[in-house]
């Protein structure tokens, strides 16, 4: 289990770092780039969260590596160390004559053997487990050197000391004060005490009363008779049994009679299976059957609930994150879409004035002057025309009028956009449009557009191209007609020589020639060079502002980058769910003891609620709803106040959404709905999180079936829960509901928007 457990938690941190420093990028970001708002700090903090989460649930795993704490107690020379190397079959406590255990020795497991001496001054010294051994030996006798000692700590890579730490304390006799208290607080640490005495020594009254110290502290003791090979075993027992009870009754939780001696001759080999019946396997099977398999079950019990509840906490955390920046999207392509439809009339409006104002000004001067110069002359024949016409109306002058409309074109374009983005921005507000939490008089000016100063809009229009209208005058001068490449040319050909005499008539024709010009131009140049060139400017200058409010209103960065690091939350959040599925998946097979009502009464069947009897079907559901323990996600359109009620059937851990359909049409119901679920959540460790779903383009709701998913089940309801009673509900469970749930929940809770094939059909949603 814990290298299966330990993959995974693997694999999920990996994910949750890469997905961490991803967000990280942005905001580091925003803070090169000199920004110090409040909402530029949103990303560290979140992934300081993560990164907090993520650290708990790897020291959870860390404390599942269950390891039993055993504080071994007793007077010198009652044979506490050969007792901890017969129990453990090693020898890693030293035996001697003399007192050697002085100090706080520590037993644990290492991948190396060394000790490490922890001094009373703070520092700590490694060494070699037999120079270590050899100071303290050669020690002993010096007291200002076991003074300065603190604890050793003793590490062998024995598999007997996997799941087993051993603190040999000195032997009572020789306890100081500071050393009391030390073991003292080292005993409210341990698991069990076993306190070893010599059967040859029981009378000593100084057991008792250091027995009675550590009972006050509420730990199991273990009395371990030692040194039963120096009696009579069968004829001992019973006097004994009679002296404990007498003398330490209500110390000791159970009591082992042992021969330490017996049993080490045994693992030296020098009596083979002379420890048969030395009474130390009593005491293993004691430690690892009760003891210690109770600390597992409750420490591994304890960790698949605190890893659940730190996954689903991962979770609300990303999927809150990801709300938030997918808010900020939705903002801003809500922007862009008003902003397009209105730009989308700007080109048609824009060239019915241009073609207003070509029809009223182009060649208006030369022909005045022309008709001037007419009527100051009695007769004028072909040829004087010709030259007249000739001198007021040459290439340079149409050359002039093409720069004219171009510049006429960008001026009317511009006008036309600073009332679009004025229009957009009085829809904003109107909307209440917030970016990030800002209010909208933060984001908007008091001129009612976009908080955009003088420059910004100025870099806006010669981003979109509105500076090079030389290039546009060349390439519509090279690519136009000979009409328009030659206008005198254009302007005699529909002149008829033989109304000369006439001044009228001549008059007449040119004004009609130029007139057929003036729709010769707007044909050429007007619809088709200039139009052309302002549709491209116009969705520049759409592209331009759409950028700039990005920049400006989006904490971290462009909607590119939102867009990446929602896809990333999505990824890492599908992370976290496999690894919670499978942190389930350890929690049924090692069977825990935990047993989930939904197990023990509920069967997998499909189930009626029926009209006239609803309790037993209401009941089966109440059941299914209680059985959760990380999420309840409800799919009603018409999931209303009336039934509210059975979210109360939920632990309130469990965190539960609902999507329905927009309440804005019933406003009655709205605000008893908002009143009753405000005093749910109030109620509620876990969050229940609302979302209003509709079709964009017209009235309706996308959603018609009722369905309810839980990590474990999916179930579809014939008919809303405010049915019953009213009509049989068929409630029919879900073959697969993972993949159900990604498909008919998922993908509308996690986007703003969905967009189908046909435009008519695009889908939004809000938060309620």
């Amino acid at each position: 289990m814990y290298e299966a457990l330990s993959s995974k938690i693997t694999e999920l941190d990996v994910k949750i770092q890469e997905f961490i420093s991803n967000t990280e990028k942005l905001s580091y970001r925003q803070l090169a780039a000199g920004q110090k708002n409040r909402e530029e700090l949103t990303g560290l903090t979140f992934s300081a969260a993560l990164r907090e989460e993520m650290a708990r649930i790897k020291d959870l795993f860390d404390r599942l590596r269950v390891k039993l704490n055993i504080v071994i107690v007793g007077q010198f020379n009652s044979g506490k160390s050969t007792f901890i190397n017969s129990l453990l079959r090693r020898e890693i406590a030293m035996v001697d004559e003399t007192e050697m255990t002085y100090s706080l020795n520590y037993l644990t497991f290492g991948e190396t053997e060394k000790a490490t001496i922890q001094w009373k001054n703070g520092t700590t010294e490694s060494l070699a487990i037999n120079k270590v051994n050899q100071m303290l030996k050669e020690n002993r006798d010096q007291s200002e050197f076991r003074e300065r000692i603190e604890t050793v700590m003793f590490q062998y890579p024995y598999r007997e000391l996997e799941n087993i730490n051993i603190w040999d304390t000195p032997g009572l006799g020789s306890l100081t004060k500071e050393n009391r208290e030390r073991t003292s607080s080292i005993i409210q640490e341990a698991d069990v005490v076993i306190w070893v005495i010599d059967v040859t020594a029981l009378g000593d009254a100084s057991d008792r009363m250091e027995m009675e110290r550590v009972k006050n502290l509420g730990k199991p003791i273990l009395l371990v008779i030692n040194k039963m090979d120096l009696v009579d075993t069968a004829g001992a027992k019973a006097e004994i049994d009679e002296y404990l009870n007498n003398c330490y009754h209500g110390l000791f939780n159970k009591i082992f009679y042992v021969s330490s001696l017996k049993e080490w001759q045994s693992v030296l080999g020098k009596e083979p299976g002379y420890g048969a019946d030395s009474g130390i396997n009593l005491v293993r099977t004691y430690l690892t059957g009760n003891i210690f398999k109770k600390k597992q079950e409750i420490i591994t019990a304890t960790f698949f609930y605190d890893v659940t509840q730190s996954l689903q906490k991962l979770l609300e955390l990303i999927e809150g994150y990801q709300d938030r920046l997918a808010n900020d999207v939705g903002k801003i392509e809500e922007f862009e879409e008003e902003l397009r439809a209105r730009a989308e009339r700007i080109i048609p409006e824009l060239q019915e004035e241009l073609r207003k104002y070509v029809r009223a000004t182009l060649l208006e001067k030369e022909y005045r002057e022309l008709l001037a110069r007419i009527e100051k002359k009695r007769h004028v024949d072909e040829a004087e025309f010709k030259k007249l016409m000739a001198a007021i109306i040459s290439d340079e002058v149409i050359n002039g009028y093409v720069k004219d409309a171009e510049n006429c074109m960008r001026t009317i374009l511009r006008q036309k956009w600073e009332i679009v983005i004025g229009r957009s921005a009085q829809h904003m507000q109107e909307q209440d449009f917030n970016f990030q939490g800002n209010s909208s008089s933060e984001v908007m000016s008091s001129e009612g557009s976009p908080n955009l100063t003088h420059e910004e809009i100025n870099d806006i229009f010669t981003a979109a191209g509105f500076l090079a209208g030389l290039s546009l005058v060349t390439a519509i001068l090279f690519g136009a007609s000979a009409v328009i490449l030659a206008p005198l040319t254009f302007l005699l050909a529909a002149i008829s020589y033989a109304a000369f005499d006439n001044k009228y008539e001549i008059r007449r024709q040119i004004n009609q020639a130029i007139m057929d010009y003036r729709q010769q131009f707007i044909t050429e140049i007007v619809d088709h060079w200039l139009i052309e060139d302002a549709k491209k400017k116009n969705e520049g200058v759409l592209q331009e502002i759409v950028k700039k409010v990005e920049t400006k209103y989006l904490p971290f960065g462009r909607r590119d980058d939102y867009l990446q690091i929602i896809e990333a939350a999505r990824e890492t959040m599908d992370a976290v769910k496999k690894t919670m599925e499978f942190i389930d998946e350890e929690k049924t097979r090692l069977d825990t003891g935990v047993i989930h009502l939904f197990e023990e009464r509920i069967p997998r069947e499909n189930f009626i609620i029926l009209r006239d009897n609803p309790g037993p079907g209401v009941e089966i559901l109440e059941h299914l709803l209680a059985s959760a323990q990380r999420y309840v996600y409800i799919i009603d359109p018409y999931f209303g106040v009336r039934t509210l009620a059975w979210l109360e059937r939920i632990n309130s851990y469990v965190s539960v959404k609902i999507l329905l359909y927009n309440l804005e049409n019933q406003p009655e119901e709205q605000v008893a709905f908002f009143s009753e679920l405000r005093k749910l959540r109030q109620n509620r460790q876990a969050p229940i999180k609302v979302r209003a779903i509709k079709y964009k383009n017209r009235r309706g709701t996308p959603i018609h079936d009722r369905y309810i998913f839980t990590e474990n089940w999916g179930i579809n309801l014939g008919n809303g829960l405010d049915a019953i009673g009213k009509q049989d509900i068929n409630c029919s469970f879900l073959a697969n509901p993972q993949a159900n749930q990604k498909i008919l929940f998922d993908k509308y809770w996690i986007s703003r928007r969905v967009r189908f094939p046909d435009k008519e059909e695009e889908v939004v949603t809000r938060d309620l």
